[in-house]
């Protein structure tokens, strides 16, 4: 049993949860289309872009809530981890729907991961960085 004082594991939150994402959209593929290494890549980038995606989010509570130290985030500093998480989540989603449209498995996983580079071109600019979030003393002001 953790202590009030230890971090929460955000890492292991985000595998765990970036598993089931990876499972479930990789179930959905193969049932839909039959095809096990087509439905293993969608799968395999949905379970990444979860398992970043979702660290990223609760980190913003934690870190106002004064849980954690925006420094001990993994990577803090280095890839922008909330913009590449939900660019692979969704380049999952782009993956699905190319892959109704184009009969090759390579294609769609291709597609899937050009918008993903795309996608996380711009998301690293809007996202704000985690480990610059203000503390809860600090004033917000939106304009």
């Amino acid at each position: 049993m953790a202590n009030a004082g230890d971090s929460p594991p955000l890492p292991m939150i985000g595998t765990a949860i970036g598993a089931g994402e990876g499972l479930a959209i990789g179930a959905v593929a193969y049932v839909l289309f039959g095809s096990a290494a087509f439905a293993a890549g969608i799968g395999l980038v949905s379970a990444a872009g979860g398992a970043l995606f979702v660290p990223y989010i609760l980190s913003f509570g934690a870190i106002q809530e004064g849980d954690i130290d925006p420094g001990a985030l993994p990577a803090a500093g280095t890839v922008h981890s909330g913009a590449l998480g939900a660019a692979l989540s969704s380049a999952a989603i782009i993956g699905l729907a190319a892959r109704f449209v184009v009969e090759s498995s390579s294609v769609p996983l291709a597609i899937a991961l050009g918008y993903a580079a795309l996608a996380f071109l711009v998301l690293r600019f809007v996202l704000p960085d985690a480990d610059g979030i203000p503390d809860s003393n600090a004033e917000l002001s939106v304009q």
